[in-house]
This record gives C-alpha cells, structure tokens and sequence, in this order.
C-alpha cells in the first residue's frame, strides 16, 4: 500500500482504542508469541523467563525497527547502511499502518497490527495514517443483514 503522505505519531489512546475496537478479530500470524505461548515477551519482565532469544522474536526485532523509524522521522538516527534506511521507510511509509474509523465505532487496520500491538505495550510510537469512513464497517453490516432476514422470517 502506499500513501500519498508520511503516516504520524499516533496517541496511546488511539492505538488502543484502534486495537480492541478492530473489526476482525484473532487475525494476528504465528509471530504473536502470546498466540502461541500465552506469554507476550513484551510486557516487562517476561524475556526473562523464556528461552527466547531477541534475535528468535520477531515482536522485539519489530519494536527496535520502529525506535529507528522514530529516530529517523525525528533526524536522530545515524546509519551508515543506505540499504537499511530504505528498507526501513519502505516498511513503515510504503506500508504505513491505516487506520480507517467507522461510523459505527469499528476500526479497519491495514499493514500493522502487530505495531500497533507493540506501540500500546511499549515507550515506542506509532506512526500511521488516519481516516474515517462514513459507513458502518462489514461486521455491523452483516449484522444489520442476519437482523433483516430474522425479522422477515418472523413476519412470515
């Protein structure tokens, strides 16, 4: 996906707000170590107790990609390797978080759960883009649709 502009900070009380009202649900991959194990290795403390390796979790490698980014994006990172600077604004602005907001109260996050995941449980920000749709999201949609064919039955 690209954007036509850079994706911004997003508040901590977006992301989880964007999180728990997500339309889709359990739609994270087998990098979510707390899928897999019960145990999320970001929350404080829990690396300690898994024989996990930082290089071995991928939630971890992800949240050091997103500090860079913030640096990048606040002129504080310094890089010798163009090849990693490229990669990494390729991953966090050609495929930017997008967050689209319902008028139902849904979100729709595209290319980024698991940062948006990673930002609400730790000091590093989210960057993403931001729209709001004037629509109910396809959850709300197929409701209103199961409701409607229910109440017809029943007129029968």
């Amino acid at each position: 996906m690209s954007t036509n502009h850079k994706p911004e900070v997003l508040d901590k009380g977006m992301v989880r707000r964007a999180l728990e009202r997500y339309y889709i649900r359990n739609t994270f991959d087998k990098n979510c170590t707390k899928l897999e194990s019960g145990v999320c290795l970001l929350v404080e403390g829990e690396e300690e107790h898994l024989a996990l390796s930082l290089e071995e979790n991928y939630c971890w490698k992800l949240k050091k990609l997103m500090g860079d980014y913030h640096k990048y994006r606040q002129n504080d990172l310094v890089v010798d390797d163009e090849d990693y600077l490229e990669d990494l604004i390729g991953i966090f602005e050609e495929k930017a978080i997008d967050i689209l907001e319902f008028d139902c109260g849904h979100f729709d996050i595209a290319d980024g759960l698991h940062r948006l995941c990673i930002a609400s449980k730790s000091e590093v920000p989210a960057y993403a883009t931001y729209r709001e749709q004037c629509k109910i999201c396809p959850a709300c949609v197929s409701i209103e649709q199961r409701a409607e064919v229910d109440y017809k039955s029943h007129l029968l």
